[in-house]
């Protein structure tokens, strides 16, 4: 009911400032319906003039994309207001003082959106996927593994964000879930909706094909809470390859590195320090230079097929690419 409250109170401050057309929808746990009752609200202005993102000719904006502008609207109807333009997605972090519940918004980034439905689409699929990221993600929050920034202090670790995508390819590699892009053909298409332009760090502007399939006629095979919960701490523990393999949703599970990792994951990350101290960061005698650019484009192009993964993953100890932004 707070969390209702909340969206509507903050839905109708914007309509008035800045229009009518203008909704909020939830994305993140919220939207998939893993989150608690303090969980911060992750929320998405939706822009009916721009279904398919900023593309690089769009010049003007309305004055809604002024995440400045948007955090002096709620701080005038009380709420604490905090804007982040510098971040690769502008966010307003915000306090409503009725509830007491925090969060962000960001403006018509419907990529998050567009994960938090396909995210959905999965969970649906396989029941059993919702009670076991709740455990996950309380889990990983009490040994402060829930952390993708860092700021408690700590290594920075997996977001609920990414928990919930190597859950879901672990599942796909165990045939328990399918792959919803496989059943995707063709190029998409701007005019239908298929495509939405993403804005990334410096100005650049990413094309991704937002795409999948229902598979209505999938039938999962059988599986319990605890027989999920074994399966996965065994598969995370034992089983993947930290330094040959990454896992990709939109591939289906897990697929082999072009390039081996160079340094070895639980060396590096390891979160009750021994490991750490006993190998003293053992690295292979090898690293491969750094990932630079011959070209600085201003566009990048995702939904035509590639072949090579990102060069820059090799300096990454676990990756588990976007389904949508997929160099990322």
């Amino acid at each position: 009911m707070q969390r209702t409250t909340t969206m509507n109170r903050l839905q109708q401050i914007l309509q008035k400032v800045f229009g009518k057309q203008y909704t909020l929808q939830t994305f993140g746990s919220t939207a998939y319906n893993i989150d608690s009752a303090t969980s911060d609200l992750d929320l998405t202005v939706m822009d009916p003039t721009n279904s398919t993102g900023i593309a690089p000719n769009d010049s003007i904006l309305p004055v809604i994309y002024n995440v400045r502008q948007v955090a002096r609207a709620l701080h005038q109807a009380g709420f604490s207001a905090v804007p982040v333009p510098e971040a690769t997605v502008p966010i307003v972090r915000f306090k409503d003082p009725m509830t007491g519940l925090t969060g962000d918004i960001n403006i018509n980034s419907r990529l998050g959106y567009t994960g938090a439905t396909l995210i959905s689409r999965y969970c649906e699929l396989l029941p059993v996927m919702r009670p076991l990221l709740v455990f996950l993600k309380q889990w990983a929050g009490r040994l402060g593994l829930n952390d993708a920034s860092g700021a408690i202090g700590r290594a920075p670790s997996f977001g609920s964000y990414a928990l919930t995508l190597m859950t879901i390819a672990m599942f796909q590699t165990k045939d328990y879930l399918p792959n919803l892009h496989s059943v995707v053909q063709g190029p998409p298409d701007e005019r239908k909706g298929e495509v939405f332009w993403f804005k990334g760090k410096k100005g650049l502007r990413i094309r991704c094909d937002i795409r999948y399939g229902q598979m209505d006629d999938w039938v999962p095979k059988k599986l319990s809470v605890n027989g999920a919960l074994r399966m996965w701490f065994a598969y995370f523990a034992e089983e993947f390859d930290y330094n040959g393999q990454i896992l990709s949703v939109r591939d289906g599970g897990a697929l082999r590195r072009s390039t081996d990792c160079w340094m070895d994951f639980r060396t590096h990350h390891c979160y009750n320090g021994r490991h750490v101290e006993e190998n003293n960061y053992t690295e292979r005698e090898w690293r491969p230079p750094p990932f630079e650019r011959s070209v600085d484009l201003a566009v990048v192009d995702l939904t035509t097929p590639s072949l090579r993964q990102p060069e820059q993953w090799v300096d990454e100890p676990f990756v588990v690419p976007d389904p949508f932004v997929v160099n990322r």
